[in-house]
């Protein structure tokens, strides 16, 4: 759906989706196999998207938008060995033989919320413009045990602009701060083997999406 009113100052746009997936593929990796195996049974995913922008005032700028997110797998019976002995969701009797039914899917926040603002002044040497752009997270899953240890817990992003243009738009210059709050933010997981000495414990061996970063950008239109 999407919508527009109030003399073009206001548009909002809404999806709503479901999802049904069959013999999903999911990466295993361990101390005894790699490879892909197949989820059984439906995965379902059903989620809602609502986007806003709005300009309340002239020269000011608003903008939102926000993700839900219900997505779990079907019957995922894996022989999961990372853990040395019985993991979450492994039966006491085949210890490696491992039902992941129900479990949040790999990298899918229950939800997201980012909000962003700028206001553009002019000024008799140009325009100035400061912006600050702010992201919400759920939790992330990276592995279908859902396992502690690889879980990015829900976390905030904020980042800030402030650009500058001269009167006669041919020079530019920029100044920004990303991730304000220098948050550690799990972006991959990659396992390695359990025989390097982790022992029971997940072996899992993280990216980060870059730390708090300071800049400036400077251009010039010939």
């Amino acid at each position: 759906m999407k919508s527009q009113f109030l003399n073009d100052h206001l548009q909002l746009n809404v999806a709503a989706y479901h999802e049904e997936i069959t013999h999903l593929q999911v990466f295993v990796q361990s101390n005894t196999q790699s490879g892909i195996n197949n989820v059984n049974g439906l995965t379902q995913v059903n989620g809602l998207e609502t986007e806003v922008t709005a300009v309340p005032v002239e020269n000011l700028n608003l903008n939102a938008t926000l993700t839900l997110t219900d997505a779990t797998y079907g019957n995922y019976i894996s022989r999961d060995t990372r853990f040395g002995g019985p993991g979450p969701g492994c039966s006491s009797v085949y210890p490696y033989l491992c039902n992941f039914r129900g479990n949040w899917l790999n990298q899918t926040p229950p939800y997201s919320l980012e909000l962003g603002a700028d206001y553009t002044f002019h000024t008799s040497f140009g325009t100035i413009t400061p912006r600050v752009d702010v992201f919400f997270s759920g939790r992330v899953q990276f592995l279908p045990d859902n396992y502690f240890t690889s879980t990015q817990h829900a976390y905030t992003k904020t980042d800030l602009h402030v650009a500058w243009s001269d009167l006669d738009q041919r020079y530019h210059l920029e100044v920004f701060v990303h991730n304000l709050e220098n948050a550690a933010v799990i972006s991959n997981d990659g396992l390695q083997s359990i025989s390097l000495g982790q022992q029971n414990l997940e072996p899992d061996n993280f990216a980060y999406y870059p730390p708090r970063v300071i800049g400036a950008r400077f251009g010039v239109r010939f």
